[in-house]
């Protein structure tokens, strides 16, 4: 009796299981409060967060100083000019704003590197002190309790940078009309668990008006940092001397003369800053 062949057993190949779905390799961190690390992805906050900008965004936007590029770059922000001095204007968001007039409601808060900048006497928020070429990060928060009392519209956390997050040096320089002349340069650099970053600009602007001399800036940023298994250090230095101008009201019979004219001058102010953290 012949004997058959057993069939051979029959193999269903199983699709493979599904890869799974890839991580944005750059997430949108959001720093919730001034604390450093505090940071969770921004579509995972239940409020309307625009997206932080960088050192791209404040190129691209092409703007002469930080609160123009902010403005060109956040939604529902506009600036006012209350001071004559287009280094001492408003921020507005939604209505609220932040000064550096004294007597002015203010309604954002301002952290730098999680500390609060807004000056104890009327909250004003001098914005010439803060040098727009070391901003690594800046995030603006709606109404957040965590940011303290008066952040009812809103805060801005900025972010500074170090020897760890740049590498490298640059420089820059800028012109434009009625003696506006800029210049920046920063340098960073990481030696295995430390690293240094400095960066200073200086800005010239003459003014279109006679004796209307607008400001001049002259500010560093520094910051030497160390860093652990578990744990980061930084001693940064924050230094500004700057002479900001402005020029009043003209009556209208010396502008129907000469366009130019002013009528009282000078009325400058001086400003200085030395500022450390750690």
């Amino acid at each position: 009796m012949a004997r058959k062949p057993a069939a051979a057993p029959v193999r269903v190949a199983e699709p493979p299981p599904p890869a799974p779905e890839p991580v944005a390799a750059n997430s949108d961190l959001v720093d919730v409060s001034p604390v450093a690390g505090s940071g969770i992805d921004r579509n995972k906050i239940p409020a309307n967060v625009p997206q932080p900008l960088g050192p791209q965004d404040f190129e691209h936007s092409k703007a002469p100083d930080l609160l123009q590029s902010l403005t060109r770059s956040l939604p529902f922000t506009s600036l006012e000019n209350q001071s004559g001095n287009p280094f001492q204007q408003d921020f507005n968001y939604r209505g609220f704003v932040a000064s550096p007039v004294p007597g002015t409601p203010q309604g954002i808060a301002v952290y730098q590197n999680g500390v609060r900048i807004n000056e104890a006497y009327g909250d004003v928020v001098n914005w010439a002190f803060l040098p727009e070429v070391a901003i690594n990060k800046l995030t603006l928060q709606p109404n957040n309790p965590v940011f303290g009392l008066n952040a009812i519209g809103g805060a801005l956390s900025i972010d500074m940078k170090n020897g760890f997050n740049y590498h490298g040096t640059q420089f820059d320089a800028l012109s434009g009309m009625y003696g506006r002349l800029t210049g920046t340069v920063q340098s960073g650099v990481q030696t295995d668990n430390l690293s240094i970053y400095a960066a200073a600009d200086a800005t010239n602007d003459r003014g279109w008006r006679d004796h209307s001399s607008s400001s001049y800036l002259r500010r560093m940023y520094t910051d030497l940092g160390a860093k652990g298994e578990q744990t980061e250090f930084h001693l940064m230095f924050t230094g500004a001397d700057n002479m900001l101008g402005a020029t009043a009201a003209t009556p209208l019979q010396l502008l129907n003369q000469r366009w130019s004219s002013v009528y009282t001058w000078p009325q400058t102010t001086h400003q200085q800053l030395a500022f450390g953290q750690a």
